[in-house]
């Protein structure tokens, strides 16, 4: 969530003020790959999850309780500054860091129940769509 968020938040500098478009696309390359990074532990730990629902607990407790301080990095870069630069708004990131975690957890929580063939077929489906 935060790897992602820096990521959005460098790249949002750069597009909205037509700066340093070779690093734009850099940022945009390094955020590929990170995403990727991403949905490999999410399928990872959504197959461990329909394999053990009790699993469940555990990811969700962990994951909230890093949600609040994962969240308070991005206030604590924004608290830096007064007046924030380059007319951002904190809440634009805190806002999708927490849209990130959500889609996250959900990803996970839908393997409660789910065969180990749900999962992979969900998994395709996503690879399909972002290749496409």
């Amino acid at each position: 969530m935060l790897a992602e968020t820096g990521y959005h938040s460098y790249f949002t500098v750069l597009e909205r003020n037509n700066l340093m478009p070779g690093v734009r696309r850099g940022i945009q390359l390094l955020k590929q790959d990170e995403s990727r990074h991403i949905a490999y532990g999410i399928f990872l730990i959504s197959r461990l999850v329909a394999q053990d629902d009790s699993l469940w607990t555990v990811v969700e407790d962990t994951m909230n309780e890093l949600l609040i301080p994962g969240l308070g990095v991005i206030g604590d870069a924004f608290d830096c500054y007064d007046p924030i630069p380059f007319g951002l708004q904190e809440s634009e990131f805190i806002d999708y860091a927490t849209a990130q975690f959500q889609k996250r957890i959900d990803r996970v929580e839908r393997a409660r129940g789910a065969t180990l063939e749900d999962i992979y077929r969900v998994t395709q489906t996503v690879i399909d769509e972002n290749d496409g």
